[in-house]
């Protein structure tokens, strides 16, 4: 072994290059004796050590020498830039046999697993495939929709997609092109893969460039994929490698979100209208308007109504601005205009609206709003008179009330008195009736007594006499009996206090009530009135009063002259 070591040493020192003595680089050497050692006189350098040093070879360079009369071989050019020399076809046919034959050799060496088999060989024209077809990608437009299960505006989404198909070891790559503020994780969609078991009637089978047609669905992965087109390029190859052409491109679905960013991006309707002479129309009309009234019926909708306007049409540049009227207690806030002073396209003809088109009983159609024109001022009427553009006759339009349900009073229940049981209707908390004190002012203290008797059929009720007392003040009234001594009937209060409905005329007793019927009683016993007359009487929860006298304030206060004798009362008839 030493001496082989020796033999090699030896070659190694007859192959390396003689370096001419003009080439030497002779180094001095510095005399370090006279270099005093003080701070700054010596040097980190080691001058010793600036020799020429090769380091060890590791391979040997020999002189390439030109051959001549050697046939050059058949040159490949290849993408990458390099010439590779293509072999003879019996070199071709040994190789071949070779790696057969190495691939036997490793497949009954090693186990049939996925991982240890060996990549199938192909080769085209005595080249790899992936040196005939490298760098040849194929393009393909695709999308899928996407549900949308969350969101109230859409229900599903189109997601665009770009596939590209790799020739070289038919790969898959797709691509989802990037949108600005989309919200989604766009770019790599599914990275470089092959696709190896595509389902199809046959069952699975590898993805090949003849599944990728338009028009085609791909199911991969969970979703389907529409083809929608390809790049002109792969028509291309279609064309002259395969001999199909493609169908045309075909549209991408719509969904929603991009039908709402379309309307949101669409530029405005700004109106173009031929521009008159402005200093002229300034001049001669300066700020003159033509002012309408009109109306805009909203009561179709569900908080709608009937809103009035002032709709100005200025004549210097035929602009319009509305102003709403707004009345007491609406219930809506004011604000300066409805419609700022700007031209107003006609929706019907595409221009804008003039003389012709302001007529009352016209209706205007504004930003979608119908506005009926129902008069207009006097200035107004005598410029349509003075330019012969027609008489204005205005236009009445009948507003019903709009009435309001109410939640119907319920009847009085008898308890305390009418204004207490209506205090706890209108009111959560009841408050106390309001008293109407001018007629306590007026009044005071002062009261009505009337001499009324019982109308009954009952036997035992007849001749039975109450004195009514009314109170002005506050329009009460109560009955009380007078004692009869033997009659059986317990006299004093009858009626309590209180104010009471006459159920003849279905509205409170007041003092005009009394004295009509003190009237007719009066007049009947004069012989003024006929017998037949019923309006002498009252009737108070159901019981009938006729009145007979009163006294002397009750006929001073309706000026009624007293007869000259009192009213002689019916024999009680007596019982047995």
């Amino acid at each position: 072994m030493e001496g082989e070591e020796q033999q090699q040493q030896q070659q190694d020192v007859k192959l390396q290059p003689e370096i001419p003595k003009q080439a030497q680089v002779v180094v001095p050497k510095l005399n370090l004796g006279s270099v005093p050692l003080l701070p700054g006189f010596r040097t980190h350098r080691d001058v010793d050590r600036l020799q020429p040093w090769h380091g060890k070879k590791s391979f040997n360079c020999t002189e390439r020498l030109e051959r001549k009369d050697v046939p050059e071989p058949d040159l490949v050019f290849h993408v990458h830039g390099k010439y590779s020399a293509k072999p003879t076809a019996p070199t071709r046919e040994e190789d071949e046999k070779e790696r057969f034959k190495t691939s036997q050799q490793l497949m009954f060496m090693t186990p049939k697993s996925p991982r240890n088999m060996q990549r199938p060989f192909s080769r085209r024209n005595g080249r790899d495939k992936w040196l005939v077809h490298d760098r040849e990608v194929l393009r393909f437009f695709l999308y899928f929709k996407e549900a949308v299960p969350e969101s109230p505006a859409e229900n599903f989404r189109v997601r665009k997609l770009t596939l590209l198909f790799y020739r070289s070891d038919d790969t898959v790559q797709i691509l989802e092109p990037k949108e600005e503020n989309s919200g989604l994780t766009q770019g790599a969609f599914l990275a470089k893969t092959p696709i190896k078991s595509l389902p199809g009637p046959s069952g699975t089978s590898p993805l090949t460039v003849n599944d990728l047609i338009v028009g085609y669905r791909l199911h991969l992965f969970g979703r389907t994929f529409m083809i929608v087109d390809v790049d002109a390029k792969t028509r291309r190859f279609f064309t002259d490698e395969l001999g199909f052409s493609q169908p045309s491109a075909l549209p991408y679905p719509k969904d929603p979100r991009a039908l709402q960013l379309e309307k949101a991006q669409s530029p405005l309707r700004v109106a173009k209208v031929p521009k008159p002479d402005s200093l002229k129309q300034f001049l001669k009309f300066g700020d003159k308007a033509l002012v309408f009234n009109c109306l805009w019926d909203d009561s179709a909708a569900e908080c709608g109504d009937k809103r009035t306007f002032n709709l100005s049409f200025f004549l210097a540049d035929h602009t319009i601005e509305i102003k709403e009227t707004f009345k007491p207690n609406s219930g809506r806030e004011g604000f300066s205009k409805f419609l700022t002073r700007n031209v107003v396209l006609n929706p019907a003809t595409g221009q804008s609206y003039g003389l012709a088109d302001l007529r009352c009983g016209a209706t205007l159609d504004i930003n979608g709003r119908p506005f009926l024109l129902l008069s207009c001022d006097s200035f107004t009427t005598q410029f349509y008179a003075k330019h012969n553009l027609g008489a204005q006759v205005p236009v009445r339009v009948e507003h019903k009330p709009k009435v309001l349900p109410r939640m119907p009073v319920p009847p009085y229940n008898g308890y305390g008195t009418e204004q207490d049981s209506l205090g706890s209707f209108y009111h959560l908390v009841p408050k106390p009736p309001r008293q109407n004190f001018e007629r306590i002012k007026q009044f005071g203290n002062q009261c009505f007594h009337i001499r009324c008797e019982l109308v009954t059929d009952i036997p035992q009720e007849l001749g039975r006499t109450f004195d009514l007392s009314f109170h002005l003040a506050d329009q009460t009234l109560a009955l009380f009996e007078p004692v009869k001594r033997n009659s059986g009937i317990t006299g004093g209060k009858f009626l309590e206090r209180g104010s009471y409905v006459n159920t003849a005329t279905g509205q409170k007793v007041t003092e005009a009530d009394l004295g009509v019927a003190l009237k007719t009683a009066i007049d009947k016993r004069n012989g003024l009135a006929p017998a037949d007359d019923d309006t002498d009487v009252v009737t108070i929860l159901s019981r009938t009063y006729k009145v007979l006298s009163a006294d002397d304030f009750t006929y001073g206060f309706f000026e009624i002259t007293p007869p000259s004798q009192p009213p002689q009362e019916e024999a009680t008839p007596q019982t047995k």
